[in-house]
């Protein structure tokens, strides 16, 4: 089980902004299986994208929304895709 716990850190560019760097966002994921549980963060920054749990690649695909400077999200309408694999061994 994958649970989105909360968006930690958003400093991607807004879409509708200039900016020189594109940012990163953070995000924290509660991961279960088996009784064991693990509380880890992942973000958009290509090198941090993926965590290793109990066997299986757990990667941040993307997240929404993306920052604007004309909009506020609120914390619950943040949506991370995950891809979720066991590597063949």
């Amino acid at each position: 089980t994958v649970k989105f716990v909360e968006l930690v850190d958003d400093s991607r560019c807004p879409e509708d902004g200039n900016c020189a760097w594109a940012g990163i966002a953070r995000s924290k994921m509660r991961l279960s299986n088996n009784g064991r549980n693990s509380i880890v963060e992942l973000n958009t920054n290509q090198s941090e994208r993926a965590v290793m749990f109990q066997g299986y690649s757990i990667a941040l695909r993307s997240l929404t929304p993306h920052p604007s400077t004309t909009a506020k999200y609120s914390p619950s309408a943040y949506r991370a895709v995950l891809a979720v694999s066991r590597p063949k061994r």
